[in-house]
């Protein structure tokens, strides 16, 4: 399965360009020994150009040759800077990934791929490529980094069997309250976080409060019979992001939401204790990131009667030094009334001065579906799918759209999912 581009793999690969920098993979970001600065458990390999990489020198044309065999893994790619190159073809025929790219204008840019199964990340790759005369160039700075690390069977279950679905088949809520204190014990923030099921949908809220216990920045997924579902996010006198996705996919969206983690972490069982007078289960994980190498110790408490999570902490610690960052303790609560009331969709639906946004996916296809919004014009808003996707100004879907502006009175976007099939 091939994977254009998704909500998440935007952050993860910016992450990439980021270690990759560090590790002195790329042009202009100085050289230093490979062995520095890397995750955990990886390393660093010089490709020759045969091997995954080739420029058909006439046409200026670049082609990535990518295995991609394992099932449920796919690849993800970026382009640093999409001015100077683009995207031409894109397939996986017979469990090899081939995607080939040209040139805009000269410069010079950086396009990565990840390889990776949900958050098991298998792979890094990146080149740097020059363009000049229309054409690609050239191509430096090939580099692969192998990554492993995943979940223990025993963290699986558990955050198996305490996902949202699971836990709304016996609740009608969960609630998660949270304080974070720095690594020297000075209070941070504390947040609140609340799923709630209600007339067979799923309501997200998440509010992050200061000292002063006022709203710096807050979450909400949002649905209801005027309005599709999104999730939306709002900084206190700040930045507004929407993230649309098919309608099938909101709940899924939504629900990444709980017990999340970054990009790329994984947990192994340090340590296990039973009480049997308090009847609950202490479980102690040791969290690593496949990419960056931090590691945090996560706590936590389980109920023996039910498997529900009832607290967590988790200490971060330096991956240079191995202090401690910060320790956020967390309490899980179940069926409390509704806290909340999607702040951060409120502020960003119905202004006075709104853009009217329609947005139609598959058009003219039997699972075509349409979704209306009236929405604040600083709205940074992106579209997230499970499936590859592409933005189009057109309905037969021949002008591609880099981003969905609605900075404007109106606006039609038409998206194909997962064009590659």
């Amino acid at each position: 399965m091939i994977q254009k581009e998704k909500y998440n793999a935007k952050k993860i690969l910016a992450l990439i360009l980021s270690l990759a920098c560090v590790t002195g993979l790329l042009a202009g970001c100085g050289r230093q020994n490979t062995s520095e600065g890397k995750a955990d458990g990886s390393s660093l390999e010089e490709q020759t150009s045969d091997t995954w990489y080739e420029i058909d020198q006439e046409a200026g044309i670049l082609t990535i040759r990518l295995p991609a065999e394992k099932e449920g893994f796919i690849w993800n790619f970026t382009i640093d800077d999409t001015s100077l190159l683009e995207l031409v073809t894109l397939e996986d025929n017979d469990g090899t990934f081939v995607a080939s790219f040209r040139a805009l204008e000269d410069g010079e840019t950086v396009v990565s791929f990840s390889y990776a199964k949900d958050d098991v990340l298998e792979e890094i790759r990146a080149l740097n490529v020059t363009c000049k005369d229309g054409k690609v160039a050239d191509v430096s700075n090939a580099s692969v980094m192998p990554i492993s690390g995943q979940d223990d069977p025993e963290i699986t279950d558990l955050r198996n069997s305490n996902s949202i679905p699971m836990i709304m088949k016996e609740h009608s809520a969960v609630t998660c309250v949270s304080e974070t204190w720095d690594g020297e014990n000075n209070w941070q923030n504390k947040t609140v976080r609340q799923f709630v099921s209600s007339d067979g949908r799923l309501w997200y809220d998440y509010e992050q409060y200061d000292d002063a216990d006022q709203v710096v920045y807050c979450e909400a997924g949002y649905i209801n019979d005027d309005v599709p579902g999104a999730l939306y996010t709002c900084e206190k006198d700040g930045l507004k992001t929407m993230t649309l996705c098919p309608a099938p996919e909101y709940e899924a969206m939504v629900s990444d939401r709980w017990l999340a983690r970054q990009p790329y972490d994984y947990e192994t069982v340090a340590d296990k204790t039973d009480s049997t007078e308090y009847g609950t289960t202490t479980l102690t994980a040791a969290r690593q990131n496949g990419l960056t190498g931090i590691n945090s110790e996560v706590i936590y408490f389980i109920d023996d009667a039910t498997g529900l999570i009832t607290g967590m902490e988790v200490t971060e610690h330096s991956a240079e030094d191995g202090s401690v960052v910060s320790v956020t303790r967390s309490n899980i609560l179940y069926d409390e009334p509704r806290l909340m009331e999607e702040q951060a969709a409120m502020n960003i639906l119905f202004p006075e001065d709104a853009c009217y946004l329609n947005v139609i996916i598959n058009p003219g296809k039997e699972n075509s579906e349409e979704q209306a919004f009236q929405m604040d014009k600083s709205t940074e808003v992106e579209f997230d799918a499970m499936e590859g996707y592409q933005l189009y100004y057109d309905y037969d879907c021949t002008q591609p759209m880099d981003w969905i502006d609605v900075g404007q009175n109106k606006l039609t976007v038409y998206i194909t999912v997962d064009p590659a099939k």
